[in-house]
């Protein structure tokens, strides 16, 4: 039984011998090319100007404004409400019309102002660098190219080559 396995078991691996075989060989350069890629390079740098702006400026009001707004303001919300609606209203008019008083006695002024405004802005720059070398050869009659990153040296390249039954 043992040698019946043994036997087997040689069958197979010859068998895979004689189905695939694999060796190296050399196969002639026929050309080299470089291939190049465009690299884009962006460089920021600021570009400042300065600018003129109109800056306004408010200043204080006068208390007395506010008050008299106030006045007017609770006076006119008097006429609407009724009962404790009449308080709210009250409150509220003399609220609004002291803002609007306030608001109206204040003076604006204007003055014109250097302010330094800067943006990014890009040099691009557009570069071809190699990316890697398209070598044709010719190996029994059948021309084919491969990519390498090395250059390689000579006028022969050396090639694996597998052998496989078509059958």
């Amino acid at each position: 039984m043992k040698k019946s396995i043994i036997a087997l078991g040689s069958c197979l691996l010859m068998s895979n011998i004689a189905v695939a075989s694999s060796f190296s060989d050399t196969a002639e350069i026929v050309s080299v090319k470089e291939i190049f890629r465009t690299e884009t390079i962006r460089t920021p740098y600021q570009v400042c100007e300065e600018k003129m702006v109109i800056v306004e400026e408010r200043t204080g009001s006068s208390p007395v404004s506010t008050v008299a707004g106030a006045i007017v303001g609770g006076v006119v919300g008097n006429q609407f409400g009724k009962g404790s609606g009449n308080v709210a209203m009250t409150a509220a008019g003399a609220a609004l019309g002291g803002a609007i008083g306030s608001e109206s006695s204040g003076n604006t002024t204007s003055s014109a102002q250097t302010v330094n405004q800067c943006r990014t802005e890009y040099n691009v720059e557009h570069r071809n660098v190699l990316d890697h070398y398209q070598v044709t050869y010719n190996y029994n009659g059948q021309v084919r190219t491969w990519g390498t990153p090395n250059k390689p040296s000579g006028n022969t390249l050396r090639v694996n080559v597998n052998v496989t039954p078509s059958g």
